[in-house]
């Protein structure tokens, strides 16, 4: 992890699985995870005109506030980004963070951290 604030956020995801915390130490992975993924789109954007292209949807829909995760997983893997494992790892990895930040009873485990 190059960037600091990501690198923050993984520290503090480790701080909370040590704590026994594994619901935030999930949420705070997966924050990291897609904040990395638009940085790293942002540095690839201006030498691939489908990464800009999709750069500038993603800010669009940011600003408006709206949910972006899912379009940006589809898009990555479809111009070549992220391979389809590298899709199906994050969606896993996104399918935990959406059991432990909404309430569904599920309390997560240590391996799922």
């Amino acid at each position: 992890i190059v960037n600091k604030e990501i690198k923050d956020y993984m520290k503090e995801s480790m701080t909370c699985y040590y704590a026994g915390a594994y619901r935030g130490s999930i949420i705070l992975s997966y924050i990291s995870l897609f904040d990395d993924l638009l940085l790293k789109l942002e540095a690839v954007s201006d030498v691939n005109k489908k990464a800009k292209s999709l750069l500038a949807e993603i800010k669009k829909r940011k600003q408006s506030q709206d949910v972006y995760e899912n379009y940006l997983l589809e898009q990555l893997a479809s111009i070549g980004l992220i391979s389809g494992l590298d899709k199906d790892t994050v969606d896993l990895i996104k399918d935990r963070r959406n059991k432990s930040a909404h309430p569904s009873g599920h309390s997560p485990s240590a391996e799922e951290a």
